[in-house]
């Protein structure tokens, strides 16, 4: 349905599930409704085959793609980019930990060890970079390079899985953010 109607100018469609009758003219309005509203549903009659599930993962993060485009805009303060920023990219890890396991059909303990080696990886990576930009920088203030300290010490850098490192706080945070998921999370 996304592939054909979601840039349709003329979608129209009544939501009619459990007898809902929201009405929308938006395909991405109708599917976020859908999506939050009626989760339990979906979860119970739909998205049994590995593609269904596969197409949901990719729609997921298509959306974030879009959405994080779309976020460029003046309206918030340096920390509320760096939150909004921060709640995109645990998004955006979480649905690569749902890709790991529905899609890839990677083990638990296997997504551990790659979270964790993800995560060192980053870190060294992080600390190589910061180190070299503070040389370069070498003639600034002691405040400037705490500054510099405290921006590659931020959680969006220094911690790529916060809140997801374990199968509990992956659970938790899927449900919440794609309900319809955590049953075949689970399964995994």
């Amino acid at each position: 349905m996304g592939a054909v109607h979601s840039h349709d100018p003329s979608f129209h469609t009544v939501c009619g599930i459990e007898g809902c009758p929201r009405t929308y003219n938006n395909y991405h309005s109708f599917r976020k409704h859908v999506y939050r509203k009626h989760r339990d549903f979906l979860r119970d009659n739909l998205l049994e085959s590995p593609s269904e599930q596969e197409e949901f993962l990719n729609e997921q993060e298509e959306e974030m793609n879009v959405e994080s485009m779309n976020s460029d805009d003046d309206e918030h303060s340096c920390s509320d980019n760096e939150e909004l920023t921060f709640a995109e990219e645990k998004k955006q890890m979480a649905l690569f930990v749902l890709k790991c396991k529905v899609v890839y059909k990677i083990s638990q303990s296997a997504l551990d060890g790659l979270i964790d080696d993800i995560s060192s990886m980053i870190n060294r990576k992080t600390e190589y970079l910061r180190d070299n930009v503070k040389k370069i920088i070498g003639t600034c203030s002691q405040e400037t390079l705490e500054h510099i300290d405290s921006l590659f010490q931020s959680p969006i850098i220094s911690k790529p899985f916060a809140g997801l490192e374990t199968r509990y706080h992956q659970q938790m945070y899927i449900d919440k953010e794609f309900g319809l998921l955590v049953s075949l999370v689970a399964k995994s």
